[in-house]
């Protein structure tokens, strides 16, 4: 025990007296000002949850209002607090001043209730001030019904009552 405990010392000693390489040389640059892990933010109107943000990483920037997100989950709520739609995606990126979200990589939206249906794209904008939804990307969706359709994108009022595709492919089922 004490030849070790003699050994361990030495060493210690040995790595003491070597010269030390500076912070800097193995320093890696943060990737923004604030690193959040484990996020989750409520968003409200008039004192009602408009939407309840979760993601596993929030970056932030001190010269942007911008903040990064990683691996999305967005509910959105109706005006009196109901589920409206859920919003999964792998990243995103979130406007703090106008609200603005864009959600990024296997985007997938579904919209409950009568205008109900689900939209997958791999890029979806929201416009909480002009209440609007869209994507320029490929599009597939599928209503409540099981008719789907796709196009080389969508654009929608945020209540999904009035919903178009660019360029639609596919068909439609009707019932009559």
């Amino acid at each position: 025990m004490k030849r070790l405990l003699t050994a361990l010392v030495a060493i210690a000693a040995a790595a003491c007296n070597n010269p030390t390489a500076s912070n800097t040389s193995t320093y890696d640059a943060l990737p923004a000002d604030q690193v959040l892990v484990g996020v989750t933010h409520n968003m409200t109107v008039a004192g009602v949850r408009s939407a309840k943000l979760i993601a596993d990483t929030s970056f932030m920037f001190n010269d942007s209002a911008t903040v990064q997100l990683r691996n999305v989950n967005l509910e959105l709520y109706d005006e009196n607090g109901g589920l409206k739609a859920t919003l999964t995606s792998k990243t995103g990126s979130l406007d703090q001043r106008t609200r603005k979200m864009i959600a990024r990589g296997d985007v997938v939206l579904k919209v409950q209730g009568a205008n109900g249906r689900t939209v997958w794209t791999e890029e979806l904008n929201y416009d909480p001030q002009n209440h609007q939804v869209w994507s320029e990307k490929k599009t597939r969706t599928r209503m409540a019904n099981g008719s789907e359709s796709g196009g080389a994108g969508f654009r929608s009022d945020d209540q999904f009552r009035n919903f178009s595709i660019d360029r639609p492919t596919g068909s439609i089922k009707v019932t009559f």
